[in-house]
Formats: structure tokens, C-alpha cells, sequence
């Protein structure tokens, strides 16, 4: 009932419901064993293979419990998620820097298949089939993506890695716009801009500085305070960009 309280199951079969409740409640009950504040699972071929769900809306479920929840084993990033939960007071998420947003400097589509907590949606959503699953292990093997449309607004946005034993960071901000994407982007899709210089600076500083195609997002500035906390607190080299 929780589940299907946060969005629409349509016509899938109870059966997935139930497959998604239940790596809820085992992933809920490794949560309590190891007092855990901050996860990253595996999402797939074996969630798909097995029990033909995605973990999408469990992770968004568990974002919006405060449990900072990353997916395809981003661990690091599952540590930026904790950052900016502890700088905000609020829930997080984790999205692919996916495309140019055209040939707009300042913009950029940030993407993924619907881990996205409640609190940084608009209504609720709906359950969809995840299409590169069905793509590569059939129809029916990725039902539990959490479709809908991400709430506009000012957010910050960072990403976490580990380099030669060293950690490194950075942190960004800008905001969510009313920008259409194209249909083709399933899951939730939005375009960010940024406040100060342009998206081109970022996406090659995440380039030349090896970052991944992740970042962690939460509303609000943040910022100046997550840097704060690493620097001075964690001895932590974090970059503004």
C-alpha cells in the first residue's frame, strides 16, 4: 500500500508490487542491522532476470526517508547524497548528466529512469517499464521505473570520487527549468542551468578531472556549506564550479 500510494502501478500485475515491496522490506532490514544512513545497490541484470522489476522507486522511496540512496553501485556519489542531505534538511537524488540541452552553453538535460523522492516531484507519479531492460532481457523484466515530471526550482548539485587513495569533489548551482525535453527521455528528465558560468565549463571539468556521468541534487544553495564541512572539517579537496 505504501508504494502504491506514492505512484500509479496501472497495469502491471500485482506480482511486481510485490516483488518491489519485498526488496523494500530486505533492503529496509539490512538498513536497520547496520544502522545505515547512506546505501548504493546494484540495479540490475539480476533484479530484472530474477524478479523482472527495476529498484527504482524503492530508491526514491528510501531518498525521501532521509536514506540517501544511489544506484548502479555509485557509491561515492551515494556519500555526496549525504552531504547535501545533512547541508539542506532535505531529500536528495541522483541523476546522469546526459545531454546538451541544443546549443545552449548554460543548460543541460540531467536524466534517469525515476529514483527521484516525492518531495522533488510534482504529484505524484507512475509506473513504467524500464526500456533498455526490456530492450536486452525481454518484456516485462524492468516494471518498476517512477515516471514523472521533477519540480522546478533552485538546487545544488554535486558529485564525489576517489583518485589514488585521494577523495575529491565538487559542488555546482543553478536551477530546474520549465525547459521541454523530448518524449524519447523516459523516466524523469528535466533541464538544468546553471547560476554562474556555463554548463560547457562544468561538463569538461567533469571530464578532464574524471568525474562520472552522476550527480547528486537537492533544492536549495548549498554550496558554500558543503564546502565548508570538507574542507575545514574533512581535509577533503572540493572544487566550486
Amino acid at each position: 500500500k505504501h508504494y502504491a500510494s506514492i505512484s500509479d502501478f496501472g497495469k502491471y500485475p500485482p506480482q511486481k508490487l510485490e516483488n518491489i515491496a519485498r526488496l523494500g522490506v530486505a533492503l529496509d532490514e539490512i538498513i536497520s542491522a547496520y544502522d545505515l544512513n547512506a546505501l548504493a545497490i546494484r540495479c540490475w541484470d539480476e533484479l530484472e532476470k530474477k524478479y523482472g522489476i527495476a529498484p527504482c522507486l524503492i530508491l526514491g522511496d528510501l531518498n525521501e526517508r532521509g536514506i540517501c540512496a544511489a544506484c548502479e553501485l555509485d557509491v561515492n556519489n551515494a556519500v555526496m547524497m549525504r552531504a547535501l542531505n545533512l547541508a539542506a534538511d532535505f531529500p536528495v537524488m541522483l541523476f546522469d548528466v546526459n545531454n546538451n540541452y541544443g546549443k545552449d552553453e548554460h543548460k543541460v538535460i540531467f536524466f534517469h529512469c525515476g529514483p527521484a523522492p516525492a518531495s522533488l516531484m510534482e504529484g505524484k507519479g507512475h509506473i513504467e517499464e524500464h526500456l533498455m531492460f526490456r530492450k536486452s532481457y525481454g518484456e516485462g523484466s524492468g516494471v518498476g521505473i517512477n515516471v514523472g515530471k521533477i519540480a522546478r526550482g533552485d538546487v545544488t548539485i554535486g558529485s564525489f570520487k576517489t583518485e589514488d587513495g585521494d577523495l575529491w569533489a565538487f559542488v555546482s548551482e543553478g536551477e530546474i527549468t520549465d525547459d521541454p525535453i523530448e518524449k524519447a527521455f523516459f523516466g524523469c528528465g528535466m533541464v538544468f542551468r546553471k547560476k554562474e558560468g556555463t554548463v560547457r565549463e562544468m561538463l569538461n571539468y567533469m571530464a578532464s578531472e574524471g568525474y562520472r556521468h552522476h550527480v547528486a541534487i537537492t533544492r536549495g544553495y548549498w554550496a558554500d556549506s558543503v564546502r565548508e564541512a570538507f574542507e575545514k572539517y574533512l581535509s577533503i579537496r572540493i572544487d566550486k564550479i
